[in-house]
């Protein structure tokens, strides 16, 4: 008894071998970080920094379109830096995401680091996953999208930051984009068959009136005709 309970302690002592809670969660691939969390952030914050700078400088030169404003640099800076989280970090993770607990690739590191504060990162959680790639894909080149937009003052810039305003709110409100996405098109369904369903029948009963009014008219017209000749 005492030698199946030594054995059933090193069973469990061996599951855990990984800093992730629940602490009975089995990643068999995962390979510990050989960089520091300090490391990691240096990085993050140093290419943030990078993107930062650059587009201040960029939007700060005057162009034919006038120089921007103050808040406005602010703005496009913010949609620089987020190009980058969104469509380099968040698009390693929708390329790599099964493999980054083994993986020490220095974004996979960040990505285990990461997963510190969220365990379905490191697991391959599919609601995860599929968040993180409709993140990378869309609002990544969305972003720098905007930035050009913003530089070049094309008309469609200010309908961009909405949509993207949004799209980030969404993902900084526990990932709930797919349900905001679901309320739209939810939302604009039925807006568009309210739409028809009122529209529809005031058109046809319109059509009706102009029709009976054209025959009126004929009728009358061919009544006045006839009287004349008579």
């Amino acid at each position: 008894m005492t030698l199946f309970s030594s054995f059933t302690m090193m069973d469990a002592t061996s599951a855990v071998l990984h800093p992730y809670w629940p602490r009975d969660l089995l990643i068999p691939t995962y390979v510990a970080n050989d960089r520091s969390m300090s490391e990691i952030l240096a990085f993050l914050f140093s290419v943030s920094g990078v993107f930062l700078l650059v587009t201040w400088l960029i939007t700060g030169r005057k162009g034919t379109t006038g120089r921007l404003g103050t808040w406005r640099r602010l703005a496009v800076c913010w949609f620089a830096v987020c190009g980058f989280i969104h469509g380099v970090i968040e698009g390693w993770f929708s390329l790599y995401y099964d493999i980054i607990p083994g993986d020490q690739s220095f974004l996979s590191q960040l990505w285990k680091e990461y997963s510190k504060g969220d365990s379905r990162y490191v697991i391959a959680d599919n609601f995860t996953v599929c968040m993180e790639t409709v993140t990378a894909w869309f609002w990544g080149p969305f972003s720098f999208w905007a930035v050009y937009a913003f530089l070049t003052n094309r008309p469609y810039r200010f309908v961009l930051q909405l949509i993207i305003s949004l799209g980030n709110k969404s993902i900084s409100s526990d990932k709930v984009l797919i349900k905001l996405l679901f309320i739209i098109l939810t939302c604009c369904h039925y807006i568009f068959c309210l739409q028809v369903s009122c529209t529809e029948p005031c058109f046809t009963s319109s059509q009706s009136t102009e029709t009976a009014t054209l025959t009126a008219s004929w009728d009358i017209q061919s009544t006045s005709g006839s009287t004349l000749c008579s």
